[in-house]
C-alpha cells in the first residue's frame, strides 16, 4: 500500500477531530457534582534536546521557550483516591547556536561565522492519570499516570541557508 505524506497527515487530523469530539461528548454527558473536576491548563515550558548522536565540538544546543494550552478532566472516585483525562497542545523545540572556526574543519561558506537554527515541535498530548488525593478542607493531590503524545507539525528558522535542518521526516509520529 502506498501513500503519500500528505493522506498520512489528513488520516490524522481526523483521528484528532474524532478524538476531541468523542472526549467533548463525554465531557459533557457527565454530570459535574462534587466528584468531578473539569479546568483549564495554560502555561510556559522550555524544553531542549540532549544526545550524543546530535551534538558536536563546534555547537552548543540552548533552552528555547514554548507554551502549552488545553482541558483538564478530573474525577474523584472517593475522598482519597482520583482518576483524570487532560487534552493538551504543547510546542516544544530546541535552539542550536553554531560558531564555526576559521579552519579546516569548517565548510568553505561558513569559516568564521555563526549560526543559529530554531526548531519548534507541536505536540497534541493526552495525559491519562491516576492520583491520591490528600487533606480535608484544603486539599492537594499527586498524580502518576502516562502521556502519549501526537506529533503534528514542526517549523525550523535558521540564520544561515546553507545549513542542513531536521525536518518532520527524522521526528517520530507518535511518543
Amino acid at each position: 500500500v502506498v501513500c503519500n505524506l500528505n493522506e498520512a497527515k489528513n488520516f490524522q487530523k481526523e483521528k484528532m477531530k474524532n478524538l476531541l469530539l468523542i472526549l467533548t461528548v463525554l465531557i459533557t454527558l457527565s454530570g459535574f457534582g462534587q466528584n468531578q473536576f473539569i479546568g483549564v491548563k495554560s502555561g510556559l515550558n522550555w524544553s531542549t534536546l540532549r544526545s550524543n548522536n546530535f551534538t558536536s565540538d563546534l555547537g552548543e544546543v540552548n533552552y528555547r521557550s514554548g507554551f502549552h494550552l488545553g482541558l483538564s478532566y478530573d474525577y474523584r472516585v472517593n475522598n482519597k483516591f482520583s482518576l483524570g483525562v487532560d487534552l493538551i497542545y504543547f510546542n516544544k523545540g530546541f535552539i542550536e547556536r553554531t560558531e564555526f572556526p576559521n579552519d579546516f574543519r569548517s565548510p568553505a561558506g561558513l569559516r568564521g561565522t555563526t549560526s543559529t537554527i530554531e526548531y519548534s515541535y507541536d505536540y497534541f498530548s493526552i495525559p491519562i492519570k491516576g492520583g491520591v488525593v490528600f487533606g480535608n478542607k484544603l486539599s492537594g493531590y499527586s498524580n502518576l499516570g502516562i502521556i502519549p503524545s501526537l506529533f503534528i507539525n514542526s517549523e525550523t528558522e535558521t540564520s544561515s541557508a546553507s545549513i542542513s535542518i531536521i525536518g518532520e521526516d527524522e521526528v517520530r509520529p507518535f511518543d
